[in-house]
């Protein structure tokens, strides 16, 4: 009974070991293939920022995102850009205050010149 447990299990890990390997090489190749097309569509994105802009009584948000192709040269990035009206309740207070006093320094330096 022992001899045939044995060869069985003898039988079982070579079996199981040719078997694992076919499967190590099928996950090692869907790896690859995934990579493959995450590598061709993905884009490295470098710096993105964000805007207010008040023309008038109006605000504007505007994001720009500068973008690189990861097949292309270093310097070769495009600007996706996203300009929306905001109400300005959308506006934190903080901000506000900052855009209030930048704009008290122009009125200063206006009066000046």
């Amino acid at each position: 009974m022992i001899p045939w447990i044995i060869v069985a299990a003898v039988a079982g890990l070579i079996l199981g070991t040719a078997f694992a390997e076919r499967i190590r090489e099928w996950a090692i190749n869907v790896a690859a293939n995934i990579f493959e097309a995450i590598d061709k569509t993905v884009q490295i994105v470098s710096d993105g920022i964000v805007s207010i802009i008040k023309q008038g009584t109006t605000y504007y948000k505007q994001m720009k995102v500068y973008v690189k192709e990861r097949k292309k040269p270093k310097d070769e990035y495009s600007v996706k850009e996203v300009t929306r009206k905001i109400d300005p309740s959308e506006i934190p207070q903080d901000i506000k205050e900052d855009m209030k006093r930048k704009e008290e320094k122009k009125e200063i330096l206006r009066m000046k010149a």
